[in-house]
């Protein structure tokens, strides 16, 4: 069973039928032309966040659509949500365009951009991504027939009999959210990772005596011994799952915005007394538009996947570090623990499942061919100037192409200003899309545009890290001395993990 099943059943096991029944009937809904309503990694997408208790966030994003739709239309929301046409991006984009050409905007505040719709409230600006409309959609099915439509519209018009103020619609949002968090209170059980982050919660109060804590590399690494010498059997004795099941929580807690939430559990919740979180903070709280979302999805969306821009093994060697997005600077040690020790106890759990001789598994316990941190940290460093080297290609082509605007649109990070740079990078390049034949292919044209702006995210994220890796080596005791203190460590956790011969 590959991973995407496993995490599918986990996710099932704590569903009750009648969950199901509605994550199947949101999944099935067809549109006008006999077609699914909504595409699989959409209803894929409702699921993970509605079982793992990640929607807050969605529904304030969907309460604010719903404005978007009272206003351009009106017949109401229901119209625009329920007008059997597919939901997609270019669909919501082309059905607000249509409707606002036939009418206009009925209420002031609202602006179109090429991403979305912007709303100017008194109280503040939100924007609602058209990439974001159709699991916004699902949702809105979801929540008439999990929630029902009456609890759902009675939120949705006291919203609108104030709308010129976003306070108006976080309320409706907090009111949806504790109608969905009361149905899934009888429908979904807790997840796993509750259990994962309640371990974590009694390891921060034993470490600060029950008040604030901080996170960083240092409670991590102790978090990992700790389990790794521990009588029961968990899947936190490998520090790869300990990490990321730190970086679960952290994410669970962003929108607590305090370091009280952080010793407390994550729950989210109306018991405040447990430890709870309510969904009116979260929503309160947590900004949509500040979430971090990995850049290098979008490399395999049209049109920017018609180009090569990085290898499969370039991809690889920087996911972790797009994956974590801030998280990569906070804890940047961890990060190169994950990807040098953690490397390591991935091979000694494969030795020892398949019986290897104690010679081999003490070999590999050693960490003799464990990647060191300097070495690590240098190859991110050439990760970033490849993605220099390929947005100067980029730029090259969109210049030749007639595309000046395009190629001079950060011209102090992207290109230099005579392109002769670029014309180098050009040349030097040889992968798909980078050929003569990509200046008169419109396709390829269109896919340098979409693909600069993505690389443009990575060589910086790219470049901030290893200059932050760089400051943390001149600071003492330097990463090599670190890594000589990690390998102690670590080969002491490993002898202790798979026996006396490691």
């Amino acid at each position: 069973m590959d991973t995407q099943d496993a995490k599918r059943h986990a996710f099932e096991a704590g569903l009750s039928d009648a969950l199901v029944a509605a994550f199947r009937n949101a999944a099935e809904a067809t549109a006008a032309d006999g077609e699914l309503m909504f595409a699989r990694g959409v209803s894929r997408d409702l699921a993970k966040a509605v079982a793992c208790r990640n929607y807050a966030m969605l529904v304030l994003q969907l309460c604010h659509l719903v404005n978007i739709a009272d206003s351009c239309d009106e017949e109401g929301w229901e119209a625009f949500f329920f007008s059997g046409q597919r939901a997609s991006t270019s669909g919501f984009r082309g059905v607000i365009g249509e409707r606002l050409r036939a009418r206009g905007w009925r209420r002031a505040g609202f602006e179109t951009t090429d991403d979305g719709v912007t709303i100017s409230y008194e109280d503040g600006q939100f924007n609602v991504p058209y990439s974001r409309m159709p699991v916004l959609s699902a949702l809105m099915y979801f929540l008439v027939e999990t929630v029902g439509y009456q609890p759902s519209d009675d939120a949705f018009s006291a919203m609108l009999e104030n709308a010129a103020r976003q306070s108006s619609v976080s309320d409706a949002a907090n009111q949806v959210s504790r109608r969905l968090y009361e149905y899934l209170g009888d429908h979904l059980r807790a997840a796993q990772e509750q259990g994962k982050f309640e371990l974590i919660v009694s390891f921060l109060k034993a470490q600060n005596g029950g008040g604030e804590a901080e996170i960083d590399d240092a409670v991590i690494l102790a978090f990992w011994r700790a389990r790794a010498e521990a009588s029961e059997e968990t899947d936190f004795k490998q520090y790869r799952s300990a990490l990321r099941a730190f970086v679960a929580f952290a994410k669970a807690i962003e929108g607590g915005r305090s370091k009280g939430a952080v010793a407390r559990p994550a729950s989210i919740g109306e018991d405040r007394e447990a430890g709870e979180i309510p969904p009116d903070i979260l929503a309160a709280a947590m900004d949509m538009e500040g979430e971090w979302q990995s850049p290098l999805p979008r490399l395999e969306a049209e049109p920017a996947s018609h180009i090569r821009f990085l290898t499969n093994r370039e991809q690889k060697d920087m996911a972790l570090l797009m994956d974590w997005g801030p998280l990569a600077m906070t804890w940047p040690l961890s990060l190169l623990r994950y990807e040098t020790f953690g490397f390591t106890q991935s091979r000694l759990t494969q030795a020892a499942r398949a019986g290897a001789p104690g010679a081999e598994i003490d070999r590999i316990a050693s960490c003799a061919d464990t990647e060191n941190f300097t070495r690590r940290v240098e190859r991110i460093g050439e990760l970033g100037a490849h993605a220099a080297e390929t947005l100067k290609a980029s730029a090259w082509i969109l210049q030749r192409a007639g595309q000046e605007e395009a190629a001079d649109s950060d011209g102090d990070t992207l290109v230099d200003p005579n392109m002769l740079a670029a014309r180098r990078a050009f040349k030097k390049l040889n992968r798909q899309g980078f050929a003569e034949d990509a200046l008169s292919n419109p396709d390829l044209v269109a896919g340098h545009r979409a693909g600069v702006e993505v690389m443009l995210s990575v060589r910086d994220r790219l470049d901030a890290w290893h200059e932050m890796a760089n400051q943390l080596d001149a600071s003492p005791p330097g990463l090599g001395e670190q890594f000589e203190a990690d390998t102690k460590c670590f080969k002491d956790g490993f002898h202790r993990l798979y026996g006396e011969s490691a």
